[in-house]
């Protein structure tokens, strides 16, 4: 069984107002310094655990399933669950107690980073297979990544960054022999513009490499794409702006930047009126995928915010949609009806009240899979290869709508 899923790629201008907003942090203090295009004026940070169960110390991972979020108390090995009602429990503990980043695997399966490997597990916790294993980690795997296919990217705590590809049949180590004070961190894979984000965390930069439809990651001039202390969780929105976790004490917060590197705005955090707090790591959910998760010092927070993430392998939470309009109330308002919708293993796409409309479908690599035109009413018929992420864009009277659709 397919699911379609979506994801508007038209970009949102930003403006260069900035917006300083008091925030509730639980009984502490937090400000959003955003801009009015990605958050609302008096924007609240919630504390997703109010009345603690016990103690939490530093935490990790953040990943919503179906409205559930999941995050990691990383020196206790715990993972936590935080229901859409607000029920928190604790989902498991790991022996030996460490556990850290954790993702959502094309599968729709809990991938999580623990000790000496990197599991898949069900949402009983029974555990599914073991993706990937090694002993020379440091402290552990810390951070992961994946591609529509499986194929997966991760971090540990030294100055590796590794691929394992969907098969097992590679597990390349991007071993640059430098001084262990790199560490590299946080990891984000844009499958769909052949981007690779990672946090050096130890020189207090984030990195920005190429990758190509093969997934072979060009090492040779990343671009140093933000300057940034204790850079650690990386995020992005549906328009590729970026959501960068600073666990830096006196600056810890959400340091946000649009692609091109330059810096929009900050979710600056306060606990217990200490002046900054540490934020690891943030991530989108919610009913529209309009809600930044954090988590940091004593647990897990969040904001809701105007735009939504980018639509990411295994996200399911908002994509399990059988039709799509993208229509003149979204996006652009001259843009006419673009209907997506499934008919059994197919998808299906039309253009309301318009002929002569021509368009494409392709890869996220940018390769063309199938052309077509609309004629009338008629709509096009389309089943893909296989499960996965792909691209369509229709042009008509000199405008082109594109869509990002997926098929799991």
């Amino acid at each position: 069984m397919y699911t379609i899923f979506f994801r508007k790629v038209s970009q949102i201008c930003v403006t260069a107002l900035i917006l300083s907003v008091p925030a509730v942090f639980g009984q502490n203090l937090g400000t959003v310094n955003l801009p009015s295009t990605i958050a609302d004026a008096g924007v609240q940070i919630v504390d997703m655990v109010p009345v603690k169960p016990q103690q939490i110390g530093y935490c990790e991972g953040p990943v919503v399933k179906d409205g559930t979020l999941y995050f990691s108390e990383q020196n206790a090995g715990i993972i936590w669950k935080v229901t859409a009602s607000g029920t928190v429990s604790k989902w498991m503990t790991m022996n030996p107690a460490y556990v850290n980043g954790l993702d959502i695997a094309p599968s729709g399966n809990l991938a999580i980073c623990e000790k000496t490997r990197i599991t898949e597990r069900d949402y009983d916790g029974n555990l599914i297979r073991v993706i990937t294993s090694g002993n020379n980690w440091g402290q552990g795997a810390n951070d992961l990544t994946f591609a529509s296919n499986g194929d997966m990217f991760f971090t540990a705590f030294n100055q590796h960054f590794w691929f394992h590809s969907a098969d097992s049949s590679v597990n390349h180590d991007y071993n640059f022999n430098q001084p262990q004070n790199i560490n590299f961190n946080g990891i984000e894979y844009i499958e769909e513009k052949g981007i690779l984000y990672a946090c050096q965390w130890g020189q207090n930069k984030v990195l920005k490499y190429s990758v190509n439809e093969n997934r072979d990651v060009n090492t040779n001039n990343p671009v140093t794409f933000a300057a940034i202390a204790g850079p650690d969780g990386i995020t992005v929105d549906e328009n590729y702006n970026v959501y960068i976790a600073s666990n830096n004490f006196s600056t810890g917060g959400i340091y946000v930047y649009d692609s091109s590197g330059n810096q929009l705005g900050n979710i600056l955090m306060r606990q217990d009126n200490n002046p900054g707090s540490n934020a690891s790591n943030c991530v989108f959910g919610g009913p529209e995928n309009k809600t930044l998760y954090i988590t940091g010092d004593n647990g897990a927070y969040k904001v809701q915010l105007k735009v939504a993430g980018r639509i990411r392998p295994g996200n399911t939470a908002i994509l399990n949609k059988n039709l799509y309009r993208h229509s003149v109330s979204e996006a652009n308002r001259q843009d006419p009806e673009f209907i997506i919708s499934r008919t059994g293993n197919q998808l299906q796409l039309s253009f309301s009240g318009k002929s002569n409309a021509t368009g494409a479908i392709y890869m996220p690599s940018g390769k063309r899979l199938h052309s077509f035109s609309f004629s009338g009413s008629t709509p096009l018929l389309w089943q893909p290869p296989s499960k996965g992420i792909y691209v369509a864009r229709v042009s008509c009277s000199n405008r082109t709508i594109s869509e990002v659709i997926g098929f799991d």
